[in-house]
């Protein structure tokens, strides 16, 4: 049971890891192997033959550097606890390097896993600014803030002007980000675009099925403001509002939200200085 890489006709069994360790929907499945699934980015073991753990590494970078983003890490149930992912980890190292990645990083899916990826060499690397305000807090008045489809192009360059504002921002290749683009606008979300006293501004939303518009990154200067008036203009009968953001803002608390782990160097000192990470494929 050594790791290799994924082959395109893995894809029925690298599918069945992914719904039975992360679950549905199965329109997004067929939306994520159609349209982002690479096997030159995909790391398996198998057991006779067939995918029973896996891994995916993309491509990212952090002030130029080269980098790669570490998702979908899972193994079938009945072949956990036997060491597979230390394995396929050990191996993505080896081929980060080949690749001339610098630092790896990722997105823990819950608070509990932040210690299990310390383990393998990661440390806390990015944190970020929320605020939940359930339904009975929203108190919405009207729109205040025009809001119309931002389209690919003027969302790359809006965000690219963003991120080179920000400490340590991860960027995304093209191929990713305009993936990330068209994720959010096929299931129920999508790019908006503003201006705040003529500065150009874009909300990347989502909603999620059990009634939360997640404002996943915005860059107005009041970041409740604009999420509770895309909230407004977006029309949907929502529970919650999850507001995030890049720096503090009133009633928002800083969570962990992303690791990093070093291949080389140290890049700069995370206990030390803050950095940015948003937009990952982490639901």
């Amino acid at each position: 049971m050594e790791p290799g890489y994924a082959l395109q006709t893995d894809i029925p069994m690298l599918r069945e890891i992914w719904l039975q360790c992360f679950g549905g929907p199965e329109q997004y499945l067929d939306f994520y192997y159609e349209n982002r699934f690479s096997p030159r980015e995909t790391l398996v073991i198998r057991e006779g033959g067939r995918p029973v753990a896996m891994m995916t590494m993309m491509n990212v970078s952090i002030d130029g550097v080269k980098g790669c983003y570490v998702y979908a890490v899972a193994t079938l149930p009945w072949f956990q606890g036997m060491g597979l992912q230390r394995k396929l980890d050990a191996f993505a190292i080896q081929e980060m390097k080949k690749r001339g990645a610098a630092f790896s990083c990722l997105v823990p899916a819950e608070p509990g896993l932040f210690e299990l990826y310390r383990k393998l060499g990661y440390e806390n690397g990015f944190d970020r600014w929320e605020k939940r305000i359930p339904v009975e807090d929203l108190g919405l008045s009207g729109n205040a803030i025009s809001f119309r489809r931002c389209s690919y192009t003027r969302f790359q360059a809006l965000r690219r002007g963003y991120l080179a504002g920000l400490p340590h921002g991860v960027y995304h290749p093209d191929r990713s980000l305009r993936y990330i683009y068209r994720e959010l606008e096929g299931f129920q979300g999508g790019i908006a675009s503003f201006e705040e006293d003529g500065r150009p501004c874009y909300a990347a939303y989502s909603l999620s099925g059990d009634g939360e518009l997640y404002v996943r990154e915005q860059t107005g200067s009041d970041p409740e403001r604009t999420a509770r008036c895309l909230l407004s203009a977006v029309g949907e009968k929502v529970d919650q509002l999850l507001v995030t953001g890049a720096a503090p803002f009133p009633g928002a608390v800083r969570k962990p939200f992303g690791m990093i782990r070093f291949l080389k160097e140290r890049l700069w000192e995370p206990a030390e200085e803050n950095a940015y990470m948003a937009l990952m494929l982490d639901g």
